[in-house]
C-alpha cells in the first residue's frame, strides 16, 4: 500500500468517526498478535511491530506503526487532537 492511499484510508475514517480524533491516554508497543489494525484493516502478523492505544473512553485500538504514524500526524494536522487524560 502506497502512503498516499494510506492518507487516503485513515482521512476518511477520521471523517466518518470510525478512528479517534483524540491522542491515546496511553499506547504501547509489541509484536503483532493478529488483531486488525484500526487504520488499515490489514491483520497485524506476529512478524510485525504493533502499537495498542488507550484512548480517554477505555477503547483500546492496534495498529500497524506506520499507521499509527500517519493517523497521529493526520490527527494532529487537522486540529483534533486532544490530550487523553
Amino acid at each position: 500500500m502506497t502512503s498516499s492511499d494510506l492518507i487516503e484510508i485513515i482521512s476518511g475514517k477520521l471523517t466518518r468517526g470510525q478512528l479517534p480524533r483524540e491522542w491515546p491516554a496511553g499506547n504501547r508497543g509489541g509484536w503483532g498478535l493478529g488483531q486488525p489494525c484500526a487504520a488499515c484493516d490489514a491483520t497485524i502478523d506476529a512478524e510485525h511491530l504493533q502499537l495498542e492505544a488507550r484512548f480517554p473512553a477505555g477503547e483500546t485500538r492496534a495498529f500497524h506503526v506506520r499507521c499509527f504514524v500517519q493517523w497521529w500526524d493526520l490527527v494532529g494536522a487537522n486540529g483534533w487532537a486532544r490530550r487523553g487524560t
